[in-house]
């Protein structure tokens, strides 16, 4: 009977049974995790860390450790009692994992900046802060660009400590609330949103002009009257005396003097005004700065074709078998004309060159769909990079200058975050990381592309 087929199938199901009730099973053995599977996890919450600007000792809190055992037990692919303490990394190791996460992001970065500079879109803007808590001045350098797609990118480049000077902020406006509410409206106009800004230079000082002068609208059309912009205009409606409303004016003209004195619209700005669809025919300059404008923006194309011939020349040349000198019997010979390689050489040189400054012209005269009548330039450039390719090179590197420095102020404020009573000993050169490392982060979200395109 030993000698059974069912004799053997029972003995062989009960040393199965016996091999899964081992000891291991309930005394719990301790797993772990490859080293690949750990970098992986080490670097999402460098990135964490940085995106949200939390403190690095967040990762010892008993609380996040208890939330990251029920998310390993719920959802980790190794399974049983896993040894929460050998995966996390602490603090310490988060800092110094920033300065590796921040190097790389450069490292692959650094084609891209080289890229927009030879496009001459590449824009640093530089400005300087002081830390209240450890009286440390930092600089900071923000750059921005318009890539081939017509996306605008901004990265805060660096925020390094900074010891010739310090600096801080002051009010340099008085509270006159019935002249400067829509200086306030201007700038907030200005300075918000990813769109390009610099045409809106154009669009603010219009605006400003007309307020100062008492010809400003609001959205029902109806004229704005300079000294009752106000439901809840008290006192204006209690001076009834002539000197109350000379009082505003004074003030008004004083303010319209300092304005127009110390700003003047530069050729960038009305370029850049120019190349947007909605306000291409700069109904709001007189005919002179509009002719200078026009003028102006054809020089550009000129100048954009030339290095582009230019560069093609360079490039023929490197590719040429011939040799790039001619040797010369005599003093004459020397200079007598090269040989046209094709007599209608010079005819479609000519004509190529006036079909490019006439981007201008045909941009002027065509008809702008709907879908492109929209407060951002770029998509209507992206649309037309093929049918008037200079100009829209030309529109990239003018709307990857920023109209004001607010983009590098905002990489300050958030150094006020970071840098707190708290963490105050934080190093600048950590504080420099965080902010990079945050700002690659929050340019992937816009553009996962970022690093890996030329341009």
């Amino acid at each position: 009977m030993i000698k059974h087929q069912c004799s053997n199938a029972n003995s062989s199901g009960i040393e199965n049974h016996s091999v899964q009730q081992t000891i291991d099973k309930f005394v719990g053995k301790q797993i772990i995790v490859h080293k690949h599977d750990r970098e992986k996890l080490k670097e999402k919450i460098v990135c964490w860390s940085c995106s949200s600007i939390r403190p690095f000792t967040v990762v010892e809190d008993s609380g996040f450790i208890n939330i990251m055992k029920e998310a390993i037990i719920l959802g980790s692919k190794y399974g049983g009692d896993l040894n929460i303490e050998s995966v996390i990394p602490t603090a310490k190791t988060v800092a110094n994992n920033v300065r590796h996460l921040a190097e790389d992001y450069r490292r692959k970065l650094k084609s891209t900046l080289i890229c927009q500079a030879e496009a001459r879109c590449l824009n640093i803007i530089p400005d300087l802060w002081s830390d209240k808590h450890r009286k440390i001045s930092y600089i900071g350098l923000t750059c921005a660009f318009v890539n081939t797609s017509c996306q605008l990118i901004v990265i805060d480049l660096c925020c390094g400590e900074y010891d010739d000077m310090d600096k801080t902020g002051r009010s340099v406006f008085l509270d006159l609330v019935h002249l400067l509410e829509t200086f306030q409206d201007v700038f907030k106009l200005i300075q918000t949103g990813d769109r390009p800004t610099l045409h809106m230079v154009y669009v603010g000082m219009n605006k400003l002009k007309l307020h100062l002068d008492g010809k400003d609208i609001d959205t029902n059309g109806d004229l704005i009257l300079i000294d009752d912009r106000h439901e809840d205009n008290f006192v204006l409606k209690l001076c009834s005396h002539e000197f109350c409303f000379l009082g505003i004016d004074f003030y008004r003209q004083r303010i319209k003097q300092l304005l127009f004195l110390m700003f003047h619209f530069d050729k960038k700005h009305l370029a850049a005004a120019l190349l947007h669809p909605q306000y291409r025919k700069l109904s709001f300059i007189d005919d002179y700065k509009r002719s200078e404008t026009h003028i102006y923006v054809q020089q550009l194309i000129t100048e954009l074709r030339d290095c582009q011939s230019g560069q093609q020349q360079m490039e023929s040349i490197a590719a040429s078998s011939e040799p790039l000198k001619k040797k010369h019997k005599t003093i004459e010979e020397q200079f007598i004309d090269p040989e046209d390689a094709d007599n209608d050489t010079f005819s479609s040189d000519s004509t190529s060159t006036r079909n490019q400054v006439d981007e201008l012209n045909i941009y002027l005269k065509m008809s702008i769909d709907d879908k492109f009548k929209a407060p951002n330039p770029l998509p209507f450039w992206h649309h037309y990079q093929n049918k008037l390719p200079c100009l829209a090179k030309l529109a990239r590197r003018l709307y990857s200058i920023p109209a004001t420095s607010a983009d590098v102020e905002r990489q300050f404020s958030a150094v006020g975050v970071l840098v707190n009573e708290r963490r105050a000993s934080l190093n600048p050169d950590t504080v420099e990381d965080v902010l990079f490392v945050r700002s690659i982060q929050k340019a992937l979200m816009k553009n996962p592309n970022l690093l890996s395109d030329n341009c």
